[in-house]
């Protein structure tokens, strides 16, 4: 049999009730609109400003010729090339040992920028350089510039970077070169600033060293997050592909735990190298957005890290820390304020379930406070009247005024004018007559007046404010207009220039077509939901079509781009649909961005995984077009997903026929507590039946319910999800005798899934062996075997 064709038999030990006929596969034209490649097709629509301290700002775009750089100056609203990528490539070769590169083919990964725009540092084909862009001469780097990536923090004055090695913080002059240790005492299950190494990082040596710190304004202190991992129950996994396996331990919470993982936020002084920790219980790890991570204005890396904490806020004259408090289950959310010699802490805001907090209390740019220049304004958000607003209070913790009103919910904080009183923010749902998932820009005065809509655009808006806050770059698109990027004017969003405008035209040439926005109505009969279709370009509304629905009900976000998108990395939903199915992601109760309530559909239900929405809204679909064929119906979806997808093949046995699970967390009672206890409260045991609350939310439990075609993968090294949370499904499985596939895949971590070939057409060939009538598509030999068996 040829190189180029492949036989579609079976695989997976076995591949149960795989078909006995053999059948032609064509992937190659699937694989053409993979995001990946999708995305390089389009030009000059993927700009991300990256500001500058002057004022300026730089970003690059993909152009037919590669990428290209330019510098704006908004005060001077000019717009010029920065970097002449065709002598680049030139300097780039003279250095490469033979390699030749062209503008055409550098990738600029890992890119570094130094504020001054002098010189860069990239890597290309493994190889790392310096390059000075001003005489265009460039050097090879003796260290790697992909994994570890360690970031450093900048001191506001400019003389110190201040960095984690060894669990313990450092500083080093910037100028001088001196290093001074800052900690003695950090260790690794108790260190500063950063989490222990799991051992899928180490294991993959993949590792990003993001530590946890803020300096002070006066460049005198750093308040940083300090772990403790000490007392927390050890996870073990192990790698089977050398001769004598290797044993790993992690630490690892679970739901009920009485030691977990938790951190406490202490206060170095740089000279005196004085320690002061904030009295305050620690707080343990509850994936609440802000708490723990850091943010950047800047996606590419420079030097100097421009990185800032979420979770803390110094006060202007540097004596005070203001950090949010949260407990255990997220149950009650404060904010405190503490003396930074003293530690002393007070606390000014607090609030509690269940009049707020909802399960993922969706902090705007992970900060419940913002201060303003006088330090007389205290900014919180919450949920406390059913939306997600934003609340004034004075220094002394007493209430001023609501900021933000009405049955609309913020997105973001963008930024806040400490001058003039002023904060920017984007939001969704304000505007009744345009789409409420589409994200808009705004501006209001902080005593609640004059909200002024700053985008006018029918669009979704995404948006990066200069450090200034006078000027922002907004790009805005939907799924049926190609992104544009234009410079405005924060005071009142008139557009100073237009920067890009998307050229989509050989994206179009594949034969793509974009996804169709749809709207159905949620389980309840009531609320209004949305998701999107994805046909195949090949589309014949004369045809019957199996439908695949691409799960995450994870409530931190929703599964799809409500702007231009060419198809989620996530599912590749473009690229299966070239197959001959039709692709569904919907964003259903329990997802965020609008009241409290949607998003606190499911809390306590965890187990339920939004699938009550997902499958009403596919059977509207189906009701509504006669090309759906309901009667082959398939679930997949990855981690959370991977939940979902088993659990849909299980709840609901007579709907989905077919699932693909990828290292799904079966059971939240092996996953980690910070999640579970979230979603579905703190876990309790009955003394009397020893069963606790979370018994409900297993897979496990509803083994004896399958009766479709169910593939389970899992990954071994998977230090996010444990495999046991595969395992203990497939224990239960076997007992209660039922047919399944399972695929294990060793040295491999959590991100499992459609990004690299193998896993991909094994999901692929799982949805045409038991979804597809007929496979009567022509052939193109992806992997370069016959068959697997």
């Amino acid at each position: 049999m040829s190189g180029t064709t492949r036989l579609f038999i079976s695989f997976v030990l076995g591949l149960v009730g795989a078909p006995a006929a053999f059948a032609q596969v064509d992937y190659s034209r699937a694989e053409q609109f993979l995001s990946s490649r999708l995305q390089e097709l389009v030009l000059r629509g993927d700009i991300e400003p990256q500001w500058l301290p002057d004022g300026r700002f730089w970003y690059r775009t993909r152009t037919e010729h590669g990428w290209e750089f330019s510098l704006v100056d908004p005060d001077r609203n000019t717009h010029r090339g920065w970097i002449d990528t065709e002598r680049l490539a030139s300097a780039v070769s003279r250095v490469a040992d033979g390699a030749t590169y062209s503008q055409e083919t550098l990738t600029f990964a890992f890119l570094k920028v130094q504020d001054d725009l002098r010189s860069i540092e990239f890597s290309e084909s493994g190889l790392s350089f310096r390059c000075d862009v001003k005489d265009y001469r460039c050097v090879r780097m003796k260290r790697d510039l992909t994994w570890p990536v360690a970031m450093s923090l900048r001191s506001p004055d400019g003389q110190w970077n201040a960095y984690i090695e060894g669990y313990n913080v450092f500083i080093r002059n910037l100028h001088g070169g001196e290093i001074r240790q800052l900690t003695q005492d950090g260790t690794e299950l108790q260190g500063y600033g950063l989490a222990p190494k799991f051992p899928g990082e180490e294991r993959l040596g993949k590792r990003f060293l993001e530590p946890v710190l803020a300096w002070s304004p006066d460049s005198r202190k750093i308040a940083v997050l300090r772990w403790d991992w000490r007392g927390v129950r050890m996870m073990p996994i192990y790698s089977s592909t050398t001769v004598r396996p290797q044993l790993y331990l992690y630490p690892y919470g679970l739901p009920g735990d009485e030691a977990v993982e938790r951190f406490d936020i202490h206060v170095v002084d740089v000279e005196a190298k004085r320690n002061v920790r904030l009295q305050a219980p620690p707080q343990p790890k509850v994936f609440w957005e802000g708490q723990w991570t850091t943010r950047s204005w800047n996606i590419v890396a420079r030097e100097h890290s421009d990185k800032e904490w979420g979770g803390v806020k110094w006060s202007k004259d540097a004596t005070q820390l203001y950090f949010h408090h949260v407990s255990r289950a997220a149950e009650r959310i404060a904010l405190l304020v503490a003396d930074a010699s003293t530690g002393r802490t007070r606390e000014l805001i607090s609030e509690a379930r269940p009049e707020t907090v909802p399960s993922l209390q969706m902090v705007p740019t992970g900060e419940p406070v913002w201060r303003s220049g006088s330090e007389q304004d205290l900014l919180w958000f919450s949920w406390r009247d059913g939306w997600g607003h934003l609340y004034r209070y004075g220094p002394d913790g007493v209430l001023r005024n609501q900021i933000t009103s009405g049955p609309w919910s913020i997105t973001k904080v963008e930024h806040v004018d400490h001058e003039q009183g002023v904060l920017y923010f984007t939001a969704r749902g304000r505007d009744l007559q345009r789409f409420q998932y589409h994200s808009y820009a705004y501006r209001v005065n902080l005593d609640g007046s004059g909200l002024q809509l700053l985008t006018e655009e029918d669009a979704d808006h995404q948006v990066s404010f200069s450090q200034d806050g006078r000027y922002f770059v907004d790009r805005y698109s939907r799924q049926d207009l190609p992104p544009v990027a234009v410079l405005r004017s924060a005071r009142d969003g008139k557009v100073l220039r237009e920067l890009e405008r998307a050229d989509i035209s050989r994206l179009l040439a594949t034969g793509w077509r974009a996804p169709e926005l749809f709207e159905a109505v949620a389980a309840d009969g009531v609320t209004p939901i949305y998701g999107w279709i994805y046909r195949p370009s090949h589309f014949d509304s004369a045809k019957c079509y199996p439908v695949i629905d691409n799960i995450y009900p994870a409530p931190s976000g929703p599964v799809s781009n409500w702007g231009f998108d060419t198809g989620s990395a996530y599912g590749e939903r473009q690229a299966l649909a070239e197959l001959g199915f039709i692709v569904v992601a919907l964003t259903g109760r329990g997802t965020p961005y609008r009241s409290m309530e949607f998003l606190e559909t499911y809390r306590g239900q965890a187990g339920l995984n939004m699938l009550p929405d997902h499958v009403a809204a596919i059977e509207q679909l189906g009701a509504r077009h006669r090309w759906i064929d309901l009667e082959r119906v398939g679930i997949y979806g990855m981690s959370g997903g991977g939940y979902a997808a088993a659990a849909g093949m299980l709840r609901y046995p007579e709907f989905f026929k077919v699932a693909v699970s990828i290292n799904g967390d079966h059971d939240l009672r092996t996953y980690s507590y910070g999640y579970g206890e979230k979603l579905d409260g703190p876990l309790v045991r009955d003394p009397v039946t020893g069963k606790d609350n979370y018994e409900a939310q297993a897979n496990y439990t509803l083994a004896s319910q399958l009766k479709g075609k169910l593939l389970l993968m899992a990954s071994d090294m998977d230090d996010n999800v444990h495999p046991a949370n595969t395992f203990r499904l497939v224990h239960a499985l076997i007992a209660a005798n039922k047919k399944f596939d399972l695929m294990l895949f060793p040295d491999r971590g959590h991100d499992l899934g459609l990004s690299q070939p193998y896993e991909r057409h094994m999901i692929w060939d799982y949805f045409l062996a038991h979804l597809q009538e007929e496979l009567t598509h022509t052939t193109a030999a992806v992997r370069g075997v016959d068959s697997i068996h």
